[in-house]
């Protein structure tokens, strides 16, 4: 698989997944604030309690992913939603 082929698919990934942030955000922000929530996909994998725990879940349900949102919450939407390639999130 080519560079740019990878790069293009991680593109549309993270639009796919952003567009998916922006669908979801304010229910969240009302019914799940303080969580961890992770997209990928183009879709919500997981609400978890903490950090640890929504990374062990997406990296069992996404681990082909090249692309995720995780984001806690509630806090600064904007600047503190992270977005991790897949590959960083298995870092240990």
């Amino acid at each position: 698989m080519s560079e740019e082929f990878r790069e293009e698919a991680a593109y549309k990934e993270s639009e796919a997944n952003y567009k998916e942030y922006l669908r979801v955000k304010d229910e969240f922000m009302k019914e799940h604030r303080g969580k961890v929530a992770v997209i990928a996909g183009g879709e919500v994998i997981c609400i978890a309690d903490s950090m640890r725990e929504a990374v062990k879940i997406a990296n069992e349900k996404a681990p082909q992913a090249k692309h995720i949102i995780l984001w806690k919450v509630g806090e600064d939407e904007e600047v503190k939603m992270r977005k991790i390639r897949g590959s960083w999130l298995r870092r240990r």
